[in-house]
């Protein structure tokens, strides 16, 4: 696996914000376009997603804005996976989780496609996304 691109950013309408502003995935959307556009890409050359959701409505919401916002055009599905959804909230771990699941996936030939974007955010704001490609040709 090889690190393409990494894009961080915040958003405004946090799961907690006191301004009650409406999620409409600013952050994660903006992290998106940073390490897609770092990485050479665009959202439909993505195989694959994983991310730290871990059951709750508001992470979904914010992944699925960002990924409608910058895809264009017809395309075929792109799997979610998260390691939340076996090892329940395991925190800060989650990113190394992902890492390793990409890797592994590489590694083992299941992965779809040779880019994955892996995603994190936390309850303040902080969005963060990466471009893994596959040395696999």
């Amino acid at each position: 696996m090889q690190l393409a691109g990494v894009g961080l950013a915040r958003e405004r309408a946090s799961i907690y914000n006191n301004d009650d502003i409406p999620l409409r995935g600013d952050g994660m959307t903006s992290a998106y376009n940073i390490a897609l556009t770092e990485a050479g890409i665009q959202m439909n050359d993505i195989g694959y997603r994983i991310s730290d959701l871990i059951g709750e409505k508001y992470w979904f919401k914010q992944t699925a804005l960002a990924n409608l916002r910058l895809s264009r055009g017809p395309r075929d599905f792109i799997d979610l996976w998260s390691p939340g959804e076996f090892l329940g909230n395991i925190g800060a771990a989650a990113v190394p989780a992902m890492i390793a699941m990409a890797r592994t996936a590489a590694c083992k030939g299941y992965g779809y496609g040779k880019s994955v974007l892996v995603e994190a955010s936390n309850d303040a704001g902080a969005c963060g996304a990466a471009v893994l490609t596959s040395r696999v040709s």
